[in-house]
């Protein structure tokens, strides 16, 4: 993560941004008969319609309507109504793209009774874990056209919305179960949602997290991650002006955002970036649509991007499992008075940690050594 702090994008550059973002959307979409197997049809729908409700009051109309045109026909697939029928239990995840479609207006009230019937069956089975929970309370809610403020409280008092981060140990799909908490919280940036965390200190885990994705060159989790700002109101930091520069300077680069496993530089045909990176293009859009609902940004300071720079250097580390230079930037740390973020306070924690194994190790050949000397 460079230093230098860019300006914040123009409104006419986040425009171009979701203009492009529908028309590489659309070319996917048609892709599905062109190269069938190239992309899977139930995703890029369900996400090509989560496109347009994020994008409908800011889009350019032609290319907003090319994609609809395009994605509408395939949202509610012939067997949708017996599988809804015959697995209530899973009556919303399947009817996923039915409630998107019909938020856009286009309703299909034949579906929507034997939902109602669906979702009027008891609950069966363990209490959903919180993530899918999150999902199918947003879909509800989509339905009924307005959050339930209170089922919200309570289901994000338990998602990673609401605890410290482990930045030295969380995976790729830890951190994309944050995003979705965003999103499906927010409803796209579309309702308003207090943070269940002090939005400072979210703030700074955050900052931290886009240090670690932007090194690890993963543009598609750099968006969705900084579109925790527009969507949960945060104040902006320097980390995250970085950031989006540096996704919306490759877009306008290249045409498309690449997407994980994609090296632009290699000449791709067309349909290695559709299969690689409609994904990361798409939720550029989502995220320059928020933008823009969002308001001016300002032009962040340099604050914070020495803790940001020194998180990822401890998560490189800790991934490498180099001890010797967890201490030594912690070290550094506390020359520079970094000592507060948390990924200092888990690699002081990983420091003690090792130290005990290290004289339970220590100890134990003593005993040894003890046994056979004595």
């Amino acid at each position: 993560m460079p230093h230098r702090i860019p300006l914040p994008p123009t409104g006419d550059e986040l425009r171009a941004v979701v203009t492009s973002s529908l028309a590489l959307t659309a070319e996917a979409v048609g892709s599905l008969d062109a190269y069938p197997g190239l992309l899977d049809p139930e995703k890029l729908v369900g996400e090509a319609l989560l496109l347009l409700r994020a994008t409908r009051t800011e889009a350019d109309t032609s290319e907003w309507q090319t994609l609809y045109d395009a994605t509408a026909p395939r949202a509610r697939a012939a067997d949708l109504a017996p599988r809804i029928c015959r697995d209530p239990g899973r009556a919303l995840e399947l009817a996923f793209t039915h409630v998107q479609l019909s938020d856009l207006g286009d309703r299909d009230p034949a579906v929507d009774v034997l939902l109602d019937l669906a979702l009027a069956e008891e609950a069966t089975g363990p209490a959903p874990y919180v993530v899918p929970e999150l999902q199918r309370q947003w879909l509800r809610d989509v339905r009924r056209e307005q959050p339930d403020e209170t089922a919200w409280r309570r289901l994000l008092r338990g998602s990673s919305l609401a605890r410290p981060i482990d930045l030295l140990r969380c995976s790729t799909q830890d951190v994309y179960d944050l995003t979705h908490a965003v999103m499906h919280g927010t409803d796209l940036g579309l309702w308003p949602l207090t943070s269940p965390r002090d939005p400072v200190e979210l703030a700074e885990d955050l900052d931290a997290l886009l240090g670690i994705a932007l090194d690890a060159e993963n543009l598609d989790l750099t968006t969705e991650l900084l579109w925790a700002w527009p969507m949960l109101r945060l104040p902006w930091t320097a980390a995250a002006g970085v950031a989006l520069d540096t996704v919306i300077e490759r877009h306008a680069r290249l045409g498309y955002l690449p997407g994980p496993g994609l090296d632009p530089t290699g000449g791709p045909d067309r349909t290695q970036v559709l299969g690689t990176s409609y994904h990361a293009t798409l939720v550029l859009g989502i995220l320059a649509a928020a933008l823009l609902r969002a308001g001016e940004l300002p032009t962040a300071d340099d604050g914070g991007l020495d803790a940001t720079h020194l998180a990822v250097a401890l998560r490189r580390a800790s991934d490498d499992a180099d001890i010797a230079e967890v201490h030594r930037l912690l070290g550094q740390a506390v020359e520079s008075g970094l000592t507060q973020g948390r990924a200092v306070v888990q690699a002081t924690a990983l420091l003690r940690r090792v130290t005990a194994l290290v004289l339970q190790d220590a100890s134990a050949e003593r005993r040894t050594i003890s046994a056979c000397t004595g």
